[in-house]
């Protein structure tokens, strides 16, 4: 099939076209957060006792430890919900992508809807870790939001920007590092890093993050 300038145009149209409704129809717009997830006092007792002291993957405690110690406790509903049932595998290299001229291995992934981490090399297990606390539970099958990133309607959002940041903070939280480590995600940390500073302070950037919906 051959595909004309006006076809490719009418095709961009309709994709912006539709993309907007998704994110007009979804989105929260000036929501003000310390309202709509003030959490009771007591909730946040049962929260950060079980994230501490609950059973669930023990490949997990130490991640959840460290995440616990460095941000609030409301931004670790997600965490929460999902950390109860979520199912571990460490595996081979389960994917492989040919981007350009260049394959990637995928060493890690967060499957939302099976609520599965998969993994082969163990420095990726925070990185999908954080997707996991950042997801929150979904209700249809056809839309769900992860940190930055939405997906709806087979349309994707913000992959880039949400893996940027995803990477910045698992280097920040549990691995201590700056931000120089030449991963596949270098490229998108600095961006981000960048991005970071257009807050006025970066912890409303990470609420932002912990608290998608």
């Amino acid at each position: 099939m051959t595909f004309t300038t006006d076809k490719i145009n009418e095709y961009t149209r309709s994709y912006y076209q539709e993309s907007n409704e998704i994110i007009k129809d979804n989105l929260n717009k000036d929501t003000d957060y310390s309202v709509l997830y003030s959490i009771p006092d007591k909730e946040k007792e049962i929260i950060k006792d079980y994230l501490l002291n609950g059973k669930y993957n023990e490949k997990l405690k130490p991640l959840v430890t460290k995440l616990s110690n460095y941000t609030e406790i409301e931004n670790l509903l997600n965490c929460f919900n999902n950390i109860k049932n979520v199912k571990i595998i460490k595996d081979k290299i389960f994917k492989l992508k040919k981007i350009s001229l260049k394959q990637q291995f995928i060493t890690g992934q967060y499957d939302p809807y099976s609520n599965t981490i998969s993994y082969y090399d163990e420095n990726t297990l925070p990185h999908e870790f954080l997707h996991m606390a950042s997801t929150p539970q979904i209700e249809s099958e056809d839309y769900y939001t992860t940190g930055f990133k939405i997906f709806g309607g087979n349309i994707e959002f913000g992959r880039g920007f949400n893996e940027g940041y995803t990477d910045l903070l698992s280097r920040r939280i549990f691995f201590n590092e700056d931000y120089d480590t030449d991963t596949c995600y270098k490229i998108n940390v600095y961006l981000l890093r960048i991005f970071e500073l257009l807050y006025d302070n970066y912890k409303t950037m990470e609420r932002d993050y912990f608290i998608s919906n």
